[in-house]
């Protein structure tokens, strides 16, 4: 009766591996989707500003330095001392007050992610608002940002990075320059990037 029993059910066990065998297979087709988002969005909420300065240009046209202020990314001033090849007079620059880091703030990128900070190379002119000719221009020598520039920093959990600036302003030689400095603004730019 065992003998049986055991026999039975293993023919009823093949039958069933055979049926699974012929149930048809079911197949469909599912879409995929993938969205591109290229911007990065950077704001400047602080402007990078020098504040109030006195300031005289190179009356001989011969400092072998010319007189130049220093921000900070974290907004402390110095100031660099003009020297001369002879013993005429030299360019100078007195802070006033009134100066501060620049502030500018990413958006729109990927959480906890990593961003290159790069600043524009090169000598930039911050020109007074009369635009005249005559009047004396200072030299903006360098730009400094924290992150430093060709490093990364960190995005937070939203994609936004705070990236604070600072840059040094020199004066020039007298040259063409016959009003000097002149009462008013001095404007200029500077190109920061951020990258993955």
């Amino acid at each position: 009766m065992d003998n049986f029993q055991i026999k039975r059910l293993a023919v009823i066990m093949a039958m069933g591996s055979g049926m699974a065998a012929s149930m048809p297979v079911m197949a469909d087709t599912f879409s995929t989707t993938a969205t591109v988002s290229n911007t990065i969005t950077l704001t400047e909420t602080t402007p990078l500003n020098f504040g109030s300065l006195f300031a005289i240009v190179d009356p001989d046209d011969d400092d072998t330095t010319l007189a130049s202020v220093t921000i900070s990314p974290a907004g402390g001033m110095t100031t660099g001392a003009a020297t001369d090849c002879g013993v005429g007079k030299v360019s100078n620059i007195v802070p006033l007050g009134g100066h501060s880091a620049g502030q500018l703030d990413v958006t729109g990128a990927a959480a906890f992610t990593a961003l290159t900070v790069t600043s524009g190379a090169g000598l930039v002119d911050l020109v007074h608002s009369s635009g005249s000719p005559t009047a004396a221009i200072f030299t903006l020598d360098t730009i400094t940002t924290n992150p430093a520039t060709t490093t990364t920093g960190l995005t937070d959990a939203s994609g936004n990075l705070t990236i604070t600036v600072g840059g040094t302003i020199s004066a020039v030689q007298q040259g063409s320059y016959s009003s000097g400095y002149l009462d008013g603004t001095y404007t200029g730019s500077y190109d920061v990037s951020v990258s993955y």
